[in-house]
């Protein structure tokens, strides 16, 4: 009796031993899918995973540091998103100046992870360097303004061919270089474009005739040739162009 009663004992140990060992497997595996100070979410959630990259990309760039107090990425200021959380809408130029630090690069935003977003507003941000030809993987966008940096170097030509959805694109005020692209020719939704202010040299190209939608186009103060009448538009539109 003695002897039954000890294995008793020790089947009894070993079963809480593997009731131990399963909690701390569910605990491990509940943590490993959800941390707070990672900001990881588990990819059961419907788009979780996407969210995640948008929510991490945000954090990064530091402009919304003081925004880390508030769990959902859709309630800070200067961002809105669909019905799935997912970003559509970066706009800080209505931002009151001096509240948000300047990014100086727009490389620490990881434009690659917001395959939804139409509406990108930098202005006057402090970004300088060159634009990077990530931008040319949002294809959704529908407005582009990085309009009063201090960027530099050429336009990224294929980048700017594959948002052919823009309906407004702002560079102006920048130190941006070199030839305006063909690839511009090929943005046959635009509205507005505005090129004011920057280094280019050459002849304007033909290719912006094919801009038959386009009510406002602004190439001034830079040395730039073009003839106005490629212009094929029946709609009347503001020609601010001319030699410096």
């Amino acid at each position: 009796m003695a002897e039954r009663s000890k294995e008793l004992q020790v089947l009894q140990q070993v079963s809480l031993i593997e009731c131990m060992v399963e909690e701390e497997k569910v605990m491990g595996n509940k943590w490993a899918s959800f941390s707070l100070n990672d900001i990881e979410y588990s990819n059961s959630f419907t788009g979780g995973s996407q969210v995640t990259k948008e929510d991490k990309a945000l954090v990064k760039s530091g402009w919304w540091n003081d925004y880390r107090n508030i769990s959902n990425h859709c309630d800070w200021d200067s961002v809105r998103c669909d019905e799935a959380e997912s970003v559509t809408y970066i706009g800080l130029s209505n931002i009151l100046p001096f509240t948000i630090p300047p990014m100086q690069e727009l490389q620490n935003l990881n434009v690659t992870v917001f395959p939804n977003l139409q509406f990108l507003d930098l202005n006057g941000m402090g970004l300088r360097r060159s634009i990077p030809t990530k931008i040319g993987t949002l294809t959704k966008l529908t407005h582009l303004d990085l309009s009063h940096n201090s960027l530099q170097g050429k336009l990224p030509l294929k980048a700017l061919s594959n948002l052919t959805q823009l309906l407004r694109l702002d560079f102006s005020g920048n130190s941006l270089s070199g030839f305006i692209p063909l690839s511009l020719g090929e943005l046959k939704n635009l509205v507005y474009l505005n090129l004011d202010s920057n280094l280019f040299t050459g002849i304007i190209p033909l290719d912006v005739g094919n801009l038959t939608n386009l009510t406002q186009l602004h190439l001034k103060q830079f040395s730039l040739w073009f003839n106005t009448s490629y212009i094929r538009s029946t709609q009347e539109f503001e020609r601010s162009l001319f030699r410096v």
